[in-house]
């Protein structure tokens, strides 16, 4: 097969095999549970669940005006990616069996859940996620900023199309705005905040014959993209077309 000549079984089982060889050498308590002996005990767990209620019937709304707004947003993180996460934190810090841990928001007053589906698809991507939650629309899949009329490859040149996002709500507002990612600052995540696209990788140029823009030149000639006071990221490459503005 092919995957034979590549070498591939051959690597699988390499791998395979290292790793085998290093849990039968680990001892059986490399990251042993420090609560195994309160766990095994049932009041342990009727006082936690005591002292939680009394935790949260003590708290108190906060009534404040926030003065700032931070969307944080880990790409592709679904609950098994935050469990594996959890267990990393407790055996890399703390040489824990690490499903005991807490992550900082496991401590948020207020937590909930998301659903991630696209209008034609089950399995959704980040270009119409970032449109749902930023500009509270659900969309079609790989496309950005645009409602249902727009296909995933269609020409987004429609304007009666497009949605405007949080980012140009606060904008109105008078607020100051800006992107962080350790992506590329046009890639279909932040992009969500300003850009509308019927795909997510016209991040520098569109096909030839579609007569609307790409998400590089609506990042610094169109709003909200051209007001934001902060675009930190990668990607230059995708936009050496579009000058930086003076002092930017």
């Amino acid at each position: 097969s092919p995957f034979a000549a590549a070498g591939l079984p051959l690597l699988l089982l390499a791998a395979a095999c290292a790793v085998a060889h290093q849990l039968s050498n680990a001892p059986e308590d490399a990251f042993p549970n420090p609560s195994a002996a309160a766990e095994a005990d049932r009041h342990h767990w009727y006082q936690q669940g005591a002292q939680g209620i009394t935790e949260r019937l003590a708290r108190r709304p906060n009534e404040r005006r926030a003065r700032h707004v931070v969307l944080f947003l880990g790409d592709g993180m679904g609950i098994p990616t935050v469990t594996a996460a959890r267990i990393y934190k407790g055996q890399r810090l703390h040489r824990h069996s690490g499903e005991e841990q807490q992550l900082s928001w496991d401590q948020f007053p207020h937590v909930s859940l998301s659903r991630t589906y696209g209008l034609d698809v089950q399995t959704s991507d980040s270009a119409n996620t970032a449109t749902a939650y930023l500009c509270g629309v659900k969309a079609n899949v790989e496309t950005l900023g645009v409602d249902s009329h727009v296909k995933s490859g269609q020409c987004h040149n429609d304007s009666s199309a497009y949605l405007t996002s949080i980012m140009q709500w606060a904008q109105d507002a008078g607020m100051w705005t800006g992107i962080v990612t350790t992506s590329k600052v046009t890639h279909a995540t932040p992009a969500g905040s300003y850009a509308h696209s019927g795909h997510r990788d016209w991040e520098g140029q569109v096909p030839d014959g579609c007569a609307a823009e790409d998400i590089a030149l609506q990042l610094v000639h169109r709003h909200p993209g051209a007001g934001f006071k902060v675009v930190l990221g990668g990607g230059r490459k995708n936009v050496p077309k579009h000058p930086r503005r003076g002092g930017q």
